[in-house]
């Protein structure tokens, strides 16, 4: 097995339990500093100049980490659900105890 082939599939690997899929906290990872990078390029955009400016066109499109963790959220809650077994006459109580969670 060579390296990139290892790496690979410690990457895709489920680690430390069976509900944390460890490609997902690192896309959770990324989506953070795409956000955080659009942010700091809001407060920053007069010092763009010249090679900068690429850099600010590529932070303008930072904003696309906030759908990868709606994207994120929406596998996560399924997978949640597929774990724990879940039928649609359950829908009441995860749906209750998520409103409980959120408020």
């Amino acid at each position: 097995m060579g390296k990139l082939q290892k790496w690979l599939t410690d990457f895709l690997e489920i680690k430390r339990s069976d509900s944390e899929i460890l490609s997902i906290q690192y896309l959770r990872g990324i989506a953070a500093c795409m956000v955080m990078f659009f942010h700091f390029n809001l407060t920053n955009q007069a010092e763009f100049v010249g090679v900068q400016n690429t850099i600010h066109e590529i932070g303008k499109r930072g904003y696309i980490g906030v759908e990868i963790f709606f994207c994120i959220s929406g596998f996560v809650l399924l997978f949640a659900l597929i774990k724990a077994k879940y039928e649609v006459k359950d829908f009441g109580n995860f749906f209750l105890r998520r409103v409980v969670r959120i408020e």
